[in-house]
């Protein structure tokens, strides 16, 4: 996996800027900004977008994983019932999950705080489901040195409840295994499937529609 920091935007964000293109669609949909429902949209929206939707973008996954403590132990990490908040690139519209990981410690044991804030951090940028179960799988073997990790990522998308075939109960499951569970045949991958498939999903089945 390539370094994360990559991915990171190194430019700030303009507000300024993001409110103003805002007005300008509104403007463009024929709205008036005049009426007081629309007077400071454009502020709320710019403001919601750099501190929720795109915060992801700029945060730093070393910095996450920065507090470690040494592994006393090989024996798998499960973490299951992560909520976040993702947002579809191709729509611009959100979806909303859990994630369950799964990790084989190398030298190195992360907080299950820390594990916590790197799921909702990742989640919080324009990315695809399957592309975000697949950073933050390797995330955990690259940054914090995990000798295997796995991630199952289920969510409900805006852009397929909200619009186009409009079935907002469709769930979508994404899978991706990194390190030495990569490997299909591994008796820790098949320990984590069965682990990670028993999960409690529940709790993200009883949460609202999007």
């Amino acid at each position: 996996m390539s370094d994360p920091r990559a991915k990171l935007l190194v430019e700030p964000v303009d507000r300024e800027a993001m409110a103003g293109a805002v007005a300008t669609f509104l403007r463009a949909a024929g709205l008036d900004l005049d009426s007081n429902d629309l007077q400071d949209t454009p502020r709320r929206v710019a403001d919601t977008w750099a501190d929720e939707f795109l915060a992801g973008h700029h945060a730093d996954p070393h910095e996450i994983l920065a507090e470690t403590s040494p592994a006393t132990h090989n024996e798998p990490v499960l973490l299951s019932g992560i909520s976040f908040v993702g947002v579809c690139p191709h729509h611009l519209l959100p979806y909303e999950g859990t994630a369950r990981i799964a990790y084989v410690p190398g030298e190195r044991v992360a907080g299950f705080g820390s594990l916590v804030r790197l799921v909702r951090a990742l989640g919080a940028r324009l990315i695809l489901q399957e592309d975000l179960a697949r950073d933050i799988a390797g995330i955990l073997v690259s940054v914090l040195g995990a000798k295997g990790a796995g991630c199952v990522i289920g969510a409900r998308h805006g852009c397929v409840g909200l619009r186009g075939v409009r079935q907002p109960e469709v769930h979508a499951t994404t899978t991706a295994w990194a390190g030495e569970l990569k490997d299909p045949e591994s008796p820790s991958r098949r320990f984590m499937e069965s682990s990670l498939s028993s999960s409690e999903q529940s709790s993200f089945d009883k949460r609202p529609s999007l």
